[in-house]
């Protein structure tokens, strides 16, 4: 089969993002009872922001791990503090699995098509040099 370069240069990139564990990440707002903590060797989730009780977004300069009933941060260079009990929802990042999905999907897809007009060209003989 002439393609097969084709198809593992396509599957390389691919397939090395994955194992570098290349994972697509987005920032969930979610209730502050969901907010994973602390687990043994695992730490807590960093929080990005929060969503006060009033409806107020603030988002931190940089992410802070809840280690008590208070958030302490910076926003805008500026030190913020809020009780958990006055916010209404966090911003964590975690792993996004339907861009990981999505991703994945489109990498087969790519490459069957790729392989699918190979394979027609081939048999048609503008690919096989015959």
């Amino acid at each position: 089969m002439k393609y097969r370069r084709l198809i593992a240069a396509a599957l390389i990139p691919a397939t090395l993002s994955l194992a570098m564990g290349c994972m697509p990440t987005s920032t969930f707002k979610v209730p502050t009872s969901e907010l994973e903590p602390a687990e043994g060797e695992r730490q807590a989730e960093a929080v990005r922001g929060v969503v006060t009780l009033s409806g107020e977004e603030v988002r931190f300069d940089d992410p802070v791990l809840p280690a008590t009933d208070t958030l302490h941060a910076t926003v805008k260079g500026e030190p913020y503090s809020i009780a958990l009990n006055q916010v209404d929802k966090v911003m964590v990042k975690r792993k996004d699995t339907t861009k990981l999905v999505l991703q994945v999907v489109t990498v087969v897809l790519v490459v069957a098509a790729t392989v699918v007009y190979y394979a027609c060209c081939y048999e048609i003989g503008y690919g096989g040099g015959e």
